[in-house]
């Protein structure tokens, strides 16, 4: 098995519904036997279009002069050789040169390279390109055929209930797969015209060309017949009165993880003003001490309007020791290009995706520009994962990342009361739009939330004392092999802060350099969870003698939690839970001791 499924032999069997007909996408006399792409027609006259994507690992792969790509160290070895490819395709980003700010784009684009200037055309990937219309019901079918790592599915601008069967259950945009898995996920919600990309998050996926295009036309095309007995609109924004603006910069600047490990290439987002709906910019002074990732907060109902200006240098390049993937390009160029990408917002893929894919027009900043970003926060989603889309093999594992928690339409946060006094002048303390504590005031609720934003990252190069010539190590190889694993190299951290450790101490420590986060006892704590790795590998996370609700939307009868798994680059949840009664110290950490915990990623939730 293993050796047949890597060189293909997977499929899928998809059972439709009773009475069903299978019709070919492009001619709905035809009927469709087999194939990834079809439009079911149902008994009732209605239809959704169907999309299918089957994952494979450990795909022997040669270029054009007949080399092995990541062949093994000796033949017949079943270490980590070959590639990943989906539905038998593969669009490596190595092969589309020039500027990362372009490798999704289908577009022409200017690249300088010598000295002189190279029109660069990489036209659309040579991985699927699915075909529909903004709004026209969509059921994408995901096969993990052949599997050796984790893969975290994503795509821009679409989402979908957790559980399809259940309008309750959170609205998802991500997925993480494994061993064997398969999932039907049911985009019923309107969507706009443009080209959305489908991707496989991680660094290395993506590198290794596992991505590809839904495109969606804004009119009737002659090649692609719509829905029948449907029709299809436009996503398109109601009453925009409500408007939250927020002034972004992205600028260079070193980040000291812990007093010891720094990050001299470190690239922030760091929150310039603030607009209140219908109010004049407000400054935001720049913070004394060390930078926080970026914590943006809306109310459910609010648009989002993102003014992000570019400050980083006009040339970059990759550092020394970087984390490598698969079939590495030493010599990959670096933008100094940025943006602000959203997951799981309602926005127009064609201006508000900030990312450049296929045929969409440019939505990046060069420096010294800005671009506008406009997202409408129509349901109370919770937390999500801000990323820049401009360079993912740079920028991300260096600090572009954050999130934006949707807080309910009637909620309001405030800063933290120092004292933690919940009698204590609210209104004194101000106004918390952005970072990642707050207290949430609720009508409904008798005391105020606790809100917590813990942000992980893996995947960094952290320095010692800031000396090039010092990269921190990675977790030991396995035997026999010179380095760690692809997936497991570089550090890892919570918010821009991390604590390595072991025995005999391990978690026996006063102040660890990870955020502590200070609650009262018998509080009533919320704590966002935003997985803003770069590297392929899950992890688990864990708050010691806490639990909460596992599947919110049931209520009492859900199941309750100690841990959350299966954590991949764009996974979110949210925690709810009471916190400890004896006030002391928690640990909130991964689940594994062995590469994450010993790699910084733990920190102390501390009850007072």
């Amino acid at each position: 098995a293993n050796y047949r499924q890597k060189h293909g032999l997977f499929g899928a069997l998809i059972v439709e519904p009773r009475g069903a007909q299978f019709l070919d996408p492009f001619d709905h006399d035809e009927e469709a036997i087999a194939g990834t792409a079809a439009v079911i027609r149902l008994p009732d006259g209605t239809a959704f279009r169907e999309f299918c994507l089957g994952l494979a690992d450990f795909v022997p792969l040669f270029d054009r002069h007949r080399e092995p790509l990541n062949p093994p160290e000796v033949p017949g070895a079943h270490g980590d050789s070959g590639a990943m490819a989906v539905n038998y395709r593969s669009e490596p980003i190595r092969e589309r040169k020039g500027d990362p700010a372009y490798w999704f784009s289908s577009r022409r684009h200017r690249y300088e390279e010598g000295g002189r200037q190279v029109l660069l055309h990489h036209g659309d990937p040579s991985t699927d390109v699915f075909e529909t219309y903004p709004g026209e019901p969509i059921r994408l079918r995901i096969v993990q055929g052949s599997h050796e790592e984790s893969h975290s599915l994503a795509v821009h601008g679409m989402r979908w209930r957790r559980f399809w069967g259940d309008p309750r259950s959170p609205l998802r945009n991500q997925q993480t797969t494994g061993i064997s898995e398969a999932f039907t996920f049911v985009v019923d919600a309107a969507y706009s015209a443009g080209d959305h990309l489908w991707k496989l998050a991680a660094a290395d996926d993506l590198w290794l060309g596992c991505w590809g295009l839904i495109r969606s036309h804004p009119g009737e095309v002659s090649h692609l017949p719509p829905l029948p007995g449907g029709h299809y609109t436009e996503v398109a924004p109601t009453e925009r009165d409500a408007v939250r603006r927020f002034r972004i910069v992205a600028e260079a600047r070193p980040l000291t993880y812990r007093a010891d490990l720094v990050d001299p290439f470190a690239l922030i987002y760091r929150v310039e003003a603030i607009a209140a709906p219908g109010g004049a910019w407000r400054e935001v002074p720049a913070s004394p001490g060390d930078p926080e990732p970026l914590v943006l907060r809306c109310r459910t109902g609010e648009w989002v309007e993102v003014e992000l200006h570019n400050r980083l240098p006009e040339e970059l390049a990759p550092e020394p020791f970087a984390p490598t993937v698969p079939v590495e390009d030493h010599e990959r160029p670096v933008s100094s290009q940025v943006s602000l990408h959203a997951d799981l917002l309602c926005f127009d893929v064609r201006h508000g995706d900030g990312a450049n894919v296929g045929r969409n027009p440019r939505q990046t900043a060069r420096p010294g520009e800005r671009v506008i970003y406009r997202w409408h926060a129509d349901a109370e989603v919770g937390p999500v994962l801000l990323q820049d889309m401009a360079d993912f093999r740079n920028h991300r594992h260096h600090g572009l990342v954050g999130a934006l928690v949707v807080e309910p339409a009637d909620a309001t946060p405030y800063r933290p009361d120092p004292e933690l006094d919940p009698e204590g002048a609210v209104a004194a303390r101000g106004e918390a739009w952005h970072g990642p504590r707050a207290n949430i005031d609720h009508p409904d609720s008798e005391a105020m939330k606790e809100e917590i934003v813990v942000i992980l990252q893996d995947g960094l190069r952290l320095f010692l004392n800031g000396n090039l010539g010092f990269p921190a190590p990675d977790i030991p190889a396995d035997p026999g092999e010179g380095r760690a694993d692809h997936e497991d190299q570089g550090q890892k951290g919570f918010n821009y802060r991390t604590e390595p450790t072991g025995p005999p101490r391990w978690l026996d420590l006063d102040e660890p350099a990870t955020p502590t986060w200070t609650v009262r006892a018998g509080a009533d704590v919320r704590l966002h969870l935003v997985t803003a790795a770069d590297k392929p590998r899950g992890h688990t996370f864990t708050v010691h003698a806490h639990t909460w609700p596992g599947w919110p939307q049931m209520g009492s009868a859900s199941p309750r939690f100690s841990s959350v798994t299966a954590l991949t680059p764009g996974s979110v949840d949210t925690l709810e839970f009471t916190a400890a009664s004896e006030p002391g110290d928690y640990a909130y950490r991964s689940g594994a001791f062995s590469w994450a915990v010993s790699q910084g990623l733990w920190g102390i939730l501390r009850v007072v």
